[in-house]
């Protein structure tokens, strides 16, 4: 799970959203779905990952939508800023469920 944030965040900060080709915006909605879902997913039980699942919540929705209609990318800094914190906070949170696994 942690690859997916990593293959989201990459490629996200490394071309500009003047030049994002359609596919690109599809192929990073889709990764980002993928790794947010995740933590929903992880977050469904009653835990403190639930709080970071509430944040994520609205990302899903917004990840579908950019696989329709990728202009919207291109058109809001805030809005790739907040899922790229989204991804993140994903891969934070499976990172912090692994050592907690590993060290318990």
């Amino acid at each position: 799970m942690t690859m997916l944030a990593v293959m989201y965040l990459i490629p996200a900060k490394l071309f500009s959203p003047d030049c994002a080709a359609p596919n690109s915006v599809r192929l990073l909605s889709f990764v980002g779905l993928l790794s947010t879902i995740s933590l929903i997913l992880l977050g469904t039980f009653p835990s403190y990952y639930t709080l970071a699942t509430l944040a994520v919540v609205p990302a899903v929705f917004v990840f579908v939508s950019l696989l329709f209609r990728p202009s919207l990318y291109v058109r809001s800094a805030k809005l790739r800023t907040y899922l790229a914190v989204s991804v993140a906070l994903a891969a934070i949170s499976w990172v912090t469920q692994f050592v907690w696994l590993l060290t318990r």
